[in-house]
């Protein structure tokens, strides 16, 4: 992945539990013929993401290039397609975090993208020209979290409850089966059905199916040694076409494919 860079920041601690992180990529130029590895995938987050153009020698276009988006819970794949380099930074917050900041059912958010200012108006035209005047990736991504400690607004019961049996999901990688979660938050599958469709914005078996995809995704790239057929088998993959259709659904390119950095 020539000239790829991605990096996290840990969040301000006025913003947990509901923020997982900041974060920033920087995309090298590609036309119509995109990679496998190049496209963003689903990770059981909703995100506020800015795109800049990035003219040469990384400077930031200041005219036509800044895009500010709320991108939801997705559950497939995007290719990702720049004619010129591009950073892409934001703040993602957990599942059933966004809760704090998005007064929407988080189902309206589902695989879209919404532009920002159709949620803070003012705000996100506001926070655009501060973020043109910020002078590196950090301070970009403090500017965003200074405009959500402002905007943020105490979690309602059931999104708190949404926002923890979420929680319970991700810690276990994904590998918490939805009976086992509901006797350990006493909830009804039905109610967490519900729950989650508000607050989350898909169903807590597809949640964990992504939280476990996207655990294998960081355990192959963090191995010099393991290949995917090993990450998957200690995921709980036992059988491997299982895992290669699972993984083709939520990627939209096979394991072989996708890890191949050609």
């Amino acid at each position: 992945m020539p000239d790829f860079l991605y990096e996290e920041f840990p969040p301000h601690p006025g913003l947990r539990p509901e923020v997982r992180c900041g974060w920033r990529a920087v995309l090298p130029p590609c036309g119509a013929a995109v990679p496998p590895w190049r496209r963003v995938l689903p990770d059981g987050c909703t995100d506020v993401v800015v795109d800049y153009e990035l003219g040469r020698g990384g400077r930031r276009a200041l005219a036509g290039g800044l895009s500010l988006r709320v991108v939801g819970m997705m559950t497939q794949a995007l290719p990702h397609v720049a004619a010129v380099a591009t950073e892409v930074l934001g703040v993602r917050f957990n599942p059933g975090g966004a809760s704090s900041f998005f007064r929407v059912p988080a189902r309206e958010l589902t695989d879209r993208a919404i532009p920002l200012a159709d949620f803070w108006g003012p705000d996100a035209r506001e926070l655009a020209q501060r973020l043109i005047e910020a002078d590196s990736p950090r301070g970009r991504i403090a500017v965003i979290e200074a405009l959500l400690l402002r905007r943020r607004k105490p979690l309602a019961s059931a999104a708190r409850c949404a926002l923890g049996a979420a929680g319970l999901i991700v810690a276990e990688a994904g590998q918490l089966r939805v009976g086992a979660l509901a006797k350990r938050t006493g909830f009804s599958r039905q109610y967490l059905v519900r729950l989650f469709d508000e607050h989350v914005g898909i169903a807590p078996k597809l949640l964990a199916r992504i939280e476990r995809f996207s655990a294998i995704i960081a355990r192959v790239e963090a191995s010099a040694t393991h290949g995917w057929a090993d990450a998957a088998a200690a995921h709980g993959y036992y059988d491997q076409s299982h895992f290669i259709h699972e993984f083709t659904e939520f990627a939209g390119v096979t394991p072989t494919a996708y890890f191949t950095r050609d």
